[in-house]
C-alpha cells in the first residue's frame, strides 16, 4: 500500500512540476531532494481534499475575505497575487510548530462562477513563537523569510506552489497566474 501511494505522489509530483529541474528562485538545498519529494507528497496527501472548499472548512480552515493582490510586487519579487487565505486557527496557535501536511494556510483563487480554485499553500510562524532574530526556519530545503509588517509583530512565512505552476517558483511569494478579478464572485445556484 505504502508503495502504491508513493507511485501515485511520484506521479503527481512530475506532472504539478515538484520534480522537475529547480526554478530560478529555488534556493539550494541542505538535504537530499528524497526528502523534498516526502514532504511535498505529505502536503499534497493533506491537502488534496480541500479541492473541494466545504471539506477544507469542515477541517478546521476559515477563510479571509481579502484577497490580496501585489500589482507592484511584494518584498522586491515581482508582481503577482496570492489569492484568498483560509486559515487554520489550531495550526496558527500551535507554538510554531512546522510539519509539511499541516500548513496554517491554504491559498484560494475565486472563479468567475463563485468557485474556489486551490493554489498553494503557506507556512506561518508568528513572532511570538519564533523572533525575527533566531535562526530562519527550513521546510522543503527552503528557509523561511521573516516579514516584520505582516501581523502584530511579524511572521516568518513560506509558499508553497503546489496546485498551480508559479513562473516564479515554486516558493515565490506571489503568482502571475493568479489574479483577484473574480473576488466578489457569487456561486452559482443549482
Amino acid at each position: 500500500m505504502r508503495r502504491r501511494f508513493a507511485a501515485r505522489a511520484a506521479a503527481v509530483l512530475a506532472l504539478t512540476g515538484a520534480l522537475s529541474a529547480p526554478q530560478a528562485s529555488d534556493a539550494k538545498e541542505e538535504h537530499g531532494p528524497g526528502e523534498e519529494v516526502r514532504d511535498l507528497a505529505a502536503l499534497i496527501r493533506r491537502t488534496a481534499p480541500f479541492h473541494d472548499v466545504d471539506r477544507a472548512l469542515a477541517a478546521g480552515w476559515s477563510v479571509e475575505p481579502m484577497c490580496m493582490d501585489y500589482p507592484d510586487g511584494y518584498y522586491g519579487e515581482p508582481p503577482g497575487t496570492m489569492g484568498h487565505h483560509f486559515y487554520n486557527e489550531e495550526y496558527l496557535l500551535d507554538g510554531g510548530h512546522v510539519e509539511a501536511g499541516q500548513p496554517e494556510l491554504l491559498l484560494y483563487e475565486k472563479r468567475a462562477d463563485g468557485s474556489w480554485r486551490l493554489n498553494a499553500v503557506e507556512y506561518v510562524i508568528p513572532a511570538r513563537d519564533l523572533p525575527p532574530t533566531a535562526e530562519p526556519p527550513r521546510l522543503f530545503g527552503q528557509e523561511f523569510r521573516f516579514y516584520p509588517d505582516v501581523g502584530a509583530a511579524g511572521i516568518w512565512g513560506l509558499h508553497v506552489w503546489i496546485w498551480r505552476h508559479n513562473p516564479h517558483g515554486r516558493y515565490a511569494n506571489l503568482n502571475p497566474r493568479v489574479s483577484c478579478e473574480h473576488a466578489d464572485a457569487e456561486p452559482m445556484q443549482h
